[in-house]
């Protein structure tokens, strides 16, 4: 989990078109899990 916070105003005019990264943890057979990470 990640959290930004700022006061300056470029920030602010622009966080509502600023996508947030998706992470798709999966399972494998063998124990160890697949991570794919993109952004929507």
């Amino acid at each position: 989990m990640v959290g930004v916070v700022s006061d300056d105003q470029d920030f602010l005019d622009s966080k509502d078109t600023m996508k947030m990264p998706v992470v798709l943890v999966t399972p494998l057979e063998n124990s160890d899990l697949a991570l794919k990470f993109g952004y929507p």
